[in-house]
C-alpha cells in the first residue's frame, strides 16, 4: 500500500504540473524533495498505524496474544522505522522517474526483489549445518527398530564472515524486519536496526535530493 500510494502521489504531482508549479514559485528543489518525503512517511506510517490498530482491536479480544504490551508497543515502534526507510525508496523511485505507471510498476519490482531477497537470506541462515541419518531395521519379532547414524554435513551450510553478512542483512534490511515481526511478532534484539533505518532513510533523502536537482522537468 505504501509504495501504490507513493507512486501515484508523486505521479500526479508530475502528470498534473504540481512540481513545475512549485518550482516556478521559488521553491527550492531539495524543499520540494523534503515537502514529499515527508507527505509520503506521514500518510503511510498513518496507514499502518490504522492497519495494525485495526488487527490488534479485533484480534487481541478474540484470540488473546502472549505479547505484553510493552512488547507490542517495541515492535510498533521498529515497524515505524522500517516503514520510514522503505518510504525513502519509495519516494526516490518516484522523484526520478516521471511516468506515474513505469514508477508504480518499478517500485513494485523493486520491492518483490527486495522481499524475495530477504526470504532467500532467511532460507540460507535457517539450513541446518548437518543432516541426520537414520536405518530402519527390523527384527525377528517384525518390530521396527531406528538407528541413527553419523550425521551428514551440509554442502550449502553458511558459515565464517558469509554467515555474518547474511545475519548482518538479516536483521537490518527494513524488509527484513518487518518480515520477522509479521511471522513471528518478534523485535530485534538490539536498537541497531533503527540506525540502519535512518542510514536508509538519510542515504536515499541526500542522493535523491541531489538527482532531483538535476533531473529535467
Amino acid at each position: 500500500a505504501a509504495l501504490v500510494f507513493t507512486g501515484i502521489f508523486i505521479g500526479r504531482e508530475y502528470g498534473d504540473g504540481g512540481l513545475r508549479n512549485k518550482l516556478i514559485a521559488g521553491h527550492s528543489r531539495g524543499t520540494v524533495y523534503l515537502a514529499n518525503l515527508t507527505v509520503c512517511i506521514c500518510a503511510n506510517v498513518t496507514a499502518m498505524l490504522l492497519a495494525v490498530g485495526t488487527v490488534l482491536a479485533v484480534g487481541i479480544p478474540i484470540m488473546g496474544t502472549k505479547f505484553t504490551l510493552g512488547h507490542i508497543a517495541v515492535c510498533i515502534a521498529f515497524m515505524i522505522a522500517a516503514n520510514i526507510a522503505l518510504t525513502s525508496l519509495f519516494v526516490f523511485g518516484s522523484m526520478i522517474i516521471s511516468s506515474k505507471a513505469v514508477s508504480c510498476v518499478t517500485l513494485i519490482l523493486s520491492f518483490m526483489a527486495l522481499f524475495f531477497i530477504t526470504v532467500y537470506i532467511e532460507g540460507k541462515l535457517d539450513a541446518p549445518e548437518y543432516y541426520p541419518d537414520y536405518a530402519m531395521t527390523i527384527d525377528e519379532s517384525g518390530t521396527q527398530h531406528i538407528e541413527k547414524l553419523r550425521s551428514t554435513k551440509n554442502p550449502y551450510y553458511i558459515s565464517g564472515t558469509q554467515r555474518k553478512i547474511y545475519e548482518f542483512l538479516d536483521e537490518n534490511l527494513p524488509v527484513s524486519q518487518l518480515y520477522h515481526m509479521a511471522s513471528d511478532g518478534e523485535a530485534p534484539a538490539s536498537a541497531f536496526p533503527l540506525a540502519a533505518d535512518a542510514a536508509v532513510l538519510v542515504f536515499f533523502a541526500g542522493v535523491g535530493i541531489l538527482v532531483f536537482k538535476r533531473k529535467n522537468i
